[in-house]
């Protein structure tokens, strides 16, 4: 039987994992337990509503036993020890059963936490991860084919993260492995739009003005060969999603032309001529080449 592998979490990230943890394991439990119906019919004198972890955690240097600080929101009758020590029990024995194979890594100052990778990693929230051994993209793979890929990347902590663990950071060799266009223009030439992870890469400037995560692409010009070149605002909103991943659509206005808004009047509308120019412009100041 192989060893479990493992892989070293900073103390710190323990607690958002605590915070999943309650969410998803204590609260479910413990609101089916001390529910309004049992307050009623009088099995307890309390309701609980929640529980919060406190941004604190404390761990003992010698035994490593770690101690999280967390508060239980209720209502009704609860002043009692016999009724806190009864709840506080409860949770504790839920975290020893959520977190069994949780350990101090030794020669670590007790700054990092061990944790066994097949059980545990699906806790881990944050992004500062560190896999102590070369075949981490292995130990990935491993997630994903028991998992699928969907999990995985949830159980990692999102998209990003697993990116930057899976494939070093690189979004294009992602998009490659995995069959994803990170830009798209349209068949027809009228539509282009640039995925998530790459608007992310990019660091596109929110629009600050706007309520529905519009990103701001900057000033680009459109305009006969010989003729009158007009200022064109292009910006980014979220459109389709694929591969769970959203596509931004390139939108702007020039006066009152322009397209992708449903204020534009038709008649004023950009043609496909006119979109290819600011596409091309679009292409070239953010080296979007590549990944076309």
């Amino acid at each position: 039987m192989k060893d479990p592998k493992e892989i070293l979490i900073k103390k710190e990230q323990f607690i958002p994992i605590m915070k999943m943890f309650l969410e998803d394991v204590v609260e479910n439990k413990l609101l089916d337990k001390y529910s309004e119906q049992n307050l009623l019919d009088g099995y307890f004198s309390f309701k609980i509503n929640g529980i919060v972890l406190d941004d604190r955690l404390d761990i003992n240097e010698y035994t490593g036993n770690l101690y999280p600080h967390f508060k239980v929101y209720y209502e009704g009758y609860m002043s009692s020890d016999w009724s806190r020590n009864h709840v506080s029990s409860f949770i504790v024995v839920e975290i020893n059963k959520y977190f069994s194979n949780l350990v101090v890594s030794p020669n670590s100052s007790f700054n990092f936490i061990k944790m066994n990778l097949k059980e545990s990693i699906r806790k881990i929230l944050k992004e500062e991860i560190e896999i102590p051994v070369d075949n981490d993209k292995e130990l990935i793979d491993d997630l994903i084919r028991e998992y699928g890929i969907d999990t995985a990347i949830k159980y990692l902590g999102g998209i990003d993260n697993y990116i930057n663990i899976r494939y070093d950071g690189d979004i294009k060799e992602y998009s490659n492995e995995n069959h994803i266009k990170l830009v798209i223009l349209a068949d027809d030439n009228m539509n282009m739009y640039i995925n998530e992870l790459l608007v992310r890469k990019l660091e596109i400037e929110n629009n600050k003005f706007t309520s529905w995560g519009e990103k701001k692409l900057g000033k680009f010009k459109y305009g006969s060969k010989n003729g009158i070149q007009y200022a064109f605002n292009a910006g980014l909103i979220p459109g389709p999603k694929k591969h769970n991943l959203i596509y931004y659509r390139v939108v702007g206005t020039s006066g009152d032309s322009g397209f992708g808004y449903s204020f534009i009047n038709k008649r004023n509308i950009l043609g496909k001529r006119y979109r290819q120019q600011i596409f091309n412009q679009i292409i070239d100041k953010y080296k979007l080449q590549e990944y076309l």
